[in-house]
């Protein structure tokens, strides 16, 4: 079976193997004006998508769902291998994650000549990468279900001030330096969109990260934990909002109308989730005993709705995982609705969908791309990376001394608010499929994700203190 279709590379020499793709010429002619036209195509090889066995003559790498599996397997079993050598120093499983993707992909075991010839192929790529997309939908989906936004109402003006501090501080600092430092910049992030979408990355710390590490470190009932909570709901209110204003400004400088279609777009899906999805929740909701369990068909569809709002929101260019996030939090929670979806989805979501994202991710990761990269390319995003960390730690701190935290509780509090994590994961890939950024400033960006979630061995004390 031979699969044609078209393709923007044009190969000059081409080799017959199993994983090999050629570049055929079409030439149309047109009767009337005998005018020639070249339309590229790439015509691939498939096989059947399972092997007959070996001892059939078959390869089972020339099967696309046995590479799947094969990494899939590779990623869990690295994945818990170096969870157990770094459990000593007690860091967050999402460090173990990352480390366990970039090691599969092209910085590690796929710079072997035999791993990327047999093992790093089209078809098991397009399956790993979209099985990871569907990961990162449901996770941002699951925290969104357990995200209460009436929280913002009940936070008090000292959470509402730091978390405005340690928001606006180092997002309007990197913004600066970045413009100070934007002729020596690449060409992909001089723009103002794409500076600000760094800017407010850098100045945003997400809720789902900060749960899941203060849940691994049994400290959500603690007074830092429900106060870091409370900020980061926040956070993420004001981040979702300056992401949006600077994805606007992208599709504006292809034309000021995209941009104006980006906002109707926007405002519709909103207003469509807030007056017609919520009352139905909320009806549900409140149709559901506690004595019995949530109707199958009504957690299907709710699941099936999340990927749902994702194809919505990517159709419209509002970004995928937006779209099941909003979802999520339109969903009350609670021990009826919201818990049953957390429940029956939650597994699926972080034991088998969640370590095809960070394949993903690591596909994206080439550690040895930077040694190609100029430090003058480089410096300024270091420059911003470093300007957002410092600021965004002692603007939170200054502020939590200002409104008498105790010391060491508004030390713990400006580290926890600096840590990064699943989100930041999601956004720069993101970033990388909208161009904002390259691959090489995509691993500086990762990189520091890793470096602020290793700083927690730095307060480790004041943490298994807290946890006690």
């Amino acid at each position: 079976m031979t699969r044609v279709f078209p393709t923007q590379k044009k190969l000059n020499v081409c080799k017959e193997h199993i994983h090999s793709s050629r570049v055929l010429q079409e030439n149309s002619m047109n009767d009337s004006s005998k005018f020639a036209t070249s339309i590229p195509l790439t015509c691939q090889k498939i096989k059947d998508f399972h092997p007959v066995g070996v001892f059939h003559g078959d390869n089972p790498f020339s099967h696309n769902f046995v590479i799947l599996m094969l990494e899939y397997i590779l990623v869990v079993t690295i994945t818990h291998i170096v969870r157990f050598l770094i459990k000593p120093l007690r860091q967050p499983k999402v460090v173990s994650q990352i480390i366990g993707g970039v090691i599969v992909g092209p910085s590690v075991l796929k710079r072997s000549t035999w791993f990327k010839h047999y093992i790093t192929t089209d078809g098991a790529q397009f399956l790993s990468r979209n099985l990871g997309i569907m990961g990162f939908m449901f996770f941002v989906f699951i925290y969104g279900v357990k995200m209460d936004p009436a929280l913002i109402k009940k936070t008090g003006k000292m959470h509402l001030y730091v978390a405005l501090v340690g928001i606006s501080i180092p997002t309007i600092a990197v913004f600066g330096v970045a413009l100070l430092l934007r002729k020596t910049m690449d060409k992909d992030i001089a723009t103002n969109s794409s500076i600000g979408i760094i800017a407010a990355y850098l100045g945003i710390t997400a809720f789902p990260v900060l749960y899941n590490v203060l849940k691994e470190f049994n400290l959500l009932n603690s007074d830092v934990g429900r106060m870091a909570l409370a900020m980061a709901i926040i956070g993420d209110a004001l981040g979702v909002f300056t992401v949006v204003v600077f994805e606007a400004g992208k599709q504006g400088e292809t034309g000021p109308e995209n941009a104006l279609w980006y906002m109707v777009s926007l405002v519709v899906i909103i207003a469509f989730v807030l007056f017609c999805v919520r009352p139905i929740m909320i009806w549900i909701n409140d149709n559901i005993s506690e004595e019995f369990p949530v109707e199958q068909s009504y957690a299907v569809a709710i699941l099936l709705g999340a990927l749902v709002m994702g194809f919505i929101t990517d159709f419209f260019g509002l970004a995928i995982a937006n779209g099941p996030l909003w979802l999520g939090l339109v969903i009350p929670d609670g021990p009826r609705l919201g818990a049953t979806i957390v429940q029956k989805s939650e597994t699926l979501m972080t034991e088998l969908l969640i370590p095809f994202s960070y394949i993903m991710v690591g596909s994206y990761t080439d550690v040895f791309a930077i040694a190609g990269v100029e430090w003058s390319n480089l410096a300024p995003l270091f420059t911003m990376v470093l300007t957002g960390y410092f600021t965004k730690f002692f603007s939170t701190w200054i502020a939590a001394l200002y409104w008498q935290i105790p010391f060491r509780d508004g030390l713990t509090l400006s580290l926890i608010m600096s840590l990064r994590g699943q989100i930041d994961v999601i956004l720069f890939v993101h970033m990388m499929d909208k161009g904002v950024i390259s691959s090489s400033t995509s691993l500086s960006l990762l990189l520091h994700i890793i470096y602020n979630l290793f700083q927690l061995i730095y307060n480790k004390q004041n943490l298994l203190q807290y946890s006690l």
